[in-house]
């Protein structure tokens, strides 16, 4: 139970229509959020409760739309999650240490489904905002965290993160796990997946989607401090060979290019990663969990996780 009640049209639009028509018998009024399967950048994503506003001219999902978010500064955020798979039989996954704290560029509210600025995190929309580049109260003037403001913020609110963080290497693990079967094995080849996740009010973690080649364009600051390391450790991770070691990036035109270059570790042998490379670099093993390492090297809590103190 870790991903929203979903339906793809048009295959399943008589199942909506029933399922639709089942929670308006029993009172309730659910909002729902339609979302292109083959687009990206948030292109043609809207919010809705009417069965009547429903129309798309592709292949979409509707989701039921998680409408109880937990809030940062009354402004709704999700967690782009960095997964690496460099195997799918057997199944090997690797998570990025950090992640994308991605924001709302407007105050949330239900009573305005159209504005998409207060309901969708896609950065592709909201670096357009009127209101980027000014310092909004808690966020600061972009729309991204990184992990380490993130944990900042629940540490100065007493709340633990990390049974959240186990919850989302499950999440991670188990969806990976529900495809591995149909995946053929092809030992050349590996993925780079971005894991969307939203955090609601009782601080339980939502699979939204998953993205196939995400976004690792830099446009602010902390694109290049999360996403230059990102695809540095991902490179020693797979233990690619073929670039010079005497190389230097002098003469690379393009800045990003350079900065990954230079942050690279010497080439090693083609063998894969043990648990303890893993544990020492950016992208820790998380499936199959290595025995004497524990993920993100921390140990689970004993005591539960706190409630939220108001929105």
């Amino acid at each position: 139970d870790f991903i929203p009640e979903s339906f793809i049209m048009p295959n399943e639009y008589v199942k909506f229509c029933q399922r639709y028509s089942e929670l308006k018998d029993n009172g309730e009024d659910p909002i729902w959020i339609c979302k292109p399967s083959d687009l990206s950048r948030g292109r043609k994503i809207f919010v809705f409760r009417d069965i009547g506003e429903l129309t798309y001219d592709c292949n979409v999902v509707v989701q039921k739309y998680v409408d109880d978010p937990l809030l940062m500064f009354d402004h709704k955020f999700d967690l782009r999650i960095y997964v690496l798979v460099t195997s799918f039989q057997p199944l090997r996954v690797y998570m990025y240490r950090d992640m994308m704290v991605r924001f709302a560029s407007e105050t949330y509210d239900t009573s305005k489904l159209t504005n998409t600025l207060s309901h969708l995190t896609n950065t592709s929309l909201n670096k357009y905002a009127p209101t980027q580049g000014q310092n909004r109260p808690g966020i600061g003037a972009g729309c991204k965290w990184n992990f380490d403001q993130l944990k900042e913020y629940f540490c100065q609110r007493d709340v633990d993160f990390q049974p959240i963080w186990g919850r989302i290497d499950n999440i991670v693990n188990l969806t990976l796990l529900s495809i591995a079967p149909s995946i053929a094995h092809n030992p050349p080849c590996f993925e780079l997946y971005g894991f969307d996740i939203i955090v609601d009010k009782n601080f339980k973690p939502w699979l939204l989607e998953v993205n196939f080649s995400p976004a690792l364009g830099l446009d602010e600051d902390i694109d290049h401090a999360i996403k230059i390391p990102l695809v540095a450790d991902m490179i020693d991770t797979l233990q690619i060979k073929g670039i010079d070691a005497g190389f230097t990036p002098q003469g690379v035109e393009d800045e990003a290019t350079r900065k990954v270059y230079s942050s690279r570790t010497q080439p090693r042998n083609p063998t894969e990663l043990t648990a303890a490379q893993a544990a020492r670099s950016g992208v820790p093993l998380i499936y199959p969990v290595p025995r004497g390492f524990s993920r993100r090297e921390e140990k689970e809590p004993k005591e539960p996780v706190p409630a939220p103190r108001g929105r």
